[in-house]
């Protein structure tokens, strides 16, 4: 199995969104106004460790998911029923799209 997920981080993400405050005062959030930079990765896992990861700044779409599976995912592959051979991702918007699951379905032809 083939594990893919990708993850996304820039200055405020280990910012809480809850805080502590003594008893009858509301805790205050203080944070920078200027935003800071969007890195994200998009792993590939196995039993065996990462197979490959490619890490952008910005956000990862649909054609840059795609480039990634066919080009470092899909040859470290094999044919059903051998090893790295089922790909489990979640139901994210990029993952849903067309050329994505023609592709597989090309492969499952095979």
């Amino acid at each position: 199995m083939v594990f893919l997920d990708e993850s996304a981080a820039n200055e405020k993400s280990a910012h809480r969104k809850y805080g502590w405050a003594p008893i009858g005062t509301t805790p205050h959030i203080y944070s920078a106004i200027k935003r800071s930079e969007r890195w994200s990765i998009l792993p590939a896992y196995a039993a065996d460790g990462f197979i490959a990861w490619q890490i952008i700044q910005g956000s990862f779409n649909a054609e840059l998911f795609n480039d990634f599976v066919r080009d470092q995912v899909l040859p470290q592959c094999n044919p059903f029923p051998g090893a790295k051979s089922v790909i489990i991702m979640d139901n994210a918007p990029i993952h849903r799209n067309k050329v994505w699951h023609n592709h597989l379905q090309q492969i499952s032809d095979v």
